[in-house]
């Protein structure tokens, strides 16, 4: 007997079920396949790179994040080393979700880093699939789902201490959540229910403030959502989503402040989430001046020589952020005037980190060329012969 043809194929009634609960149709489905894909194959990475497999997992090389967690978990503070100054360049949420495994043995930290990281990476798959099906279609949402999974360096990133996986997660809710209030408005064509109109304005404003917390920038990027939402829901007049958007800033505003008020007590300067900004700025700019043999001390100190600074990296620098928060805000100006200067260089720089995020290689491919053969690499002589401020790249 015939049998009818499914969504999922022309199989019989058991296949159907089996080849439903296998296809990525829905945000449960797209959670369970990154999650998967997360575990195995950044497992497996782990099991074939042996610097993974045999290194520290904290220190200067994983900026940081899993010495705060350690510190802070053992009642030392906010701090790289017990004893040291209070940090103000690494945004708390990472070390904060860090700070319990750092008390498991050492042979399980690793696994654990790479489970918790790779249940985010399922919920970056069940939002992405969400906010495409919405916009898109489902056959777009797989799409979507499929290029995340397919970027190689994602299951390295799960390996890592980094925050770089926990503001992918939050800041693609955020986005999903957006997106789905607005679409709710619109689909009901009345004010959202109460609890509900609640329940989305606290969703809102904490993955704003989750976003903001893993990485300091993305405070601009949720509060241009917001605004975005706002604007939306005056053009349309809807004052229930209008309401929305203004609770969602306030729950915001609610959740980071006692952060920003602990840097403003350390460093006496207004420091919504972290600062850093400005040397962050520079040393993109000696990276694109810099060459494939340089190290990243070379580097950051061509990173200050452009912003002014002619100390060495060892004074000024502790694991990748300025030491002195008064020195860290004049490098901030000296930031704005350099963007205000240069800015079709700056473009051109978006580009290029934009393409390196996906080609890694491409850095050492356009720099190479322009040293000799043998070179070591060329920082010290860019920062010998150009002044404080020059263009790069």
């Amino acid at each position: 007997m015939d049998h009818a043809v499914s969504p999922v194929g022309d199989f019989t009634a058991p296949q159907r079920g089996l080849a439903s609960r296998l296809a990525v149709d829905r945000p449960r489905t797209a959670f369970l396949c990154g999650f998967a894909a997360s575990v195995v194959l950044g497992w497996t990475l782990w099991l074939i790179v042996p610097l993974l497999r045999h290194g520290e997992i904290g220190g200067t090389e994983h900026d940081g994040y899993w010495a705060l967690a350690s510190n802070l978990v053992r009642g030392n503070g906010y701090v790289f080393e017990p004893g040291g100054e209070p940090v103000l360049h690494r945004p708390p949420l990472a070390p904060v979700l860090y700070a319990p495994l750092t008390l498991l043995p050492a042979a399980w930290q690793r696994p654990a880093i790479l489970l918790l990281q790779s249940l985010m990476i399922g919920g970056v798959c069940a939002a992405l699939f969400q906010l495409t099906s919405r916009i898109l279609g489902v056959r777009s949402a797989r799409l979507a789902v499929g290029l995340m999974l397919a970027y190689p360096w994602l299951y390295l990133h799960v390996n890592l201490p980094f925050s770089v996986v926990a503001q992918t997660f939050f800041a693609v809710l955020l986005v999903n959540l957006v997106v789905g209030a607005i679409g709710a408005e619109t689909a009901q064509g009345a004010p959202i229910a109460g609890a509900r109109w609640r329940r989305s304005a606290t969703a809102l404003g904490l993955a704003g403030a989750m976003a903001s917390l893993a990485h300091g920038t993305l405070i601009f990027f949720a509060l241009f959502l917001l605004a975005a939402m706002a604007i939306t829901a005056t053009i349309r007049r809807q004052p229930r989503l209008l309401g929305t958007a203004v609770a969602s800033g306030c729950v915001m505003a609610v959740l980071i402040s006692p952060w920003t008020y602990r840097n403003w007590v350390v460093a006496h300067q207004f420091i919504p989430i972290a600062n850093n900004v400005g040397f962050t700025y520079f040393f993109g700019v000696a990276h694109w001046q810099s060459g494939p043999d340089d190290t990243a001390t070379d580097v950051q100190q061509l990173a200050l020589k452009l912003a002014g600074v002619d100390e060495p990296v060892d004074e000024v620098v502790h694991c990748w952020g300025i030491r002195d928060p008064s020195l860290d805000a004049a490098i901030g100006r000296t930031m704005v005037d350099h963007l205000a200067r240069h800015p079709l260089q700056t473009a051109k720089r978006i580009v290029l980190n934009t393409l390196e995020y996906y080609l890694p290689f491409v850095h050492d491919i356009l720099r190479r060329p322009h040293y000799p053969p043998g070179s070591r690499g060329s920082c010290a002589s860019i920062a010998s012969c150009c002044p404080s401020g020059t263009p790069c790249c």
